[in-house]
């Protein structure tokens, strides 16, 4: 498989952003591919396989992140954590 590197811009739709447990979410997927993958929101850039590297983008409801991955299954990392960032997530208090 040829390693390709990937982009896409997506925007946070959760209410509360990216919290501990969406982004707990994002950090699950993000580690189940090979691709290294990236979330960037301003002048910050977070691994995304790390938790406090994604939390710490303060990545509120309406913030537009970019995601950049690159390795052999990169679109499909991108694909997955993209969706991820635009999920309106429901969770119980």
């Amino acid at each position: 498989m040829i390693a390709t590197s990937q982009r896409a811009v997506a925007v946070v739709r959760n209410q509360k952003g990216l919290h501990a447990r969406p982004s707990t979410l994002i950090v699950e997927a993000a580690l189940k591919f090979q691709a290294d993958v990236y979330l960037l929101r301003g002048d910050l850039r977070a691994n995304a396989k790390k938790l406090l590297d994604v939390l710490s983008l303060g990545a509120e409801q309406g913030a537009i992140v970019t995601l950049e991955a690159a390795g052999p299954d990169a679109e499909e990392a991108i694909l997955t954590v993209k969706g991820l960032v635009e999920t309106e997530f429901s969770f119980d208090s």
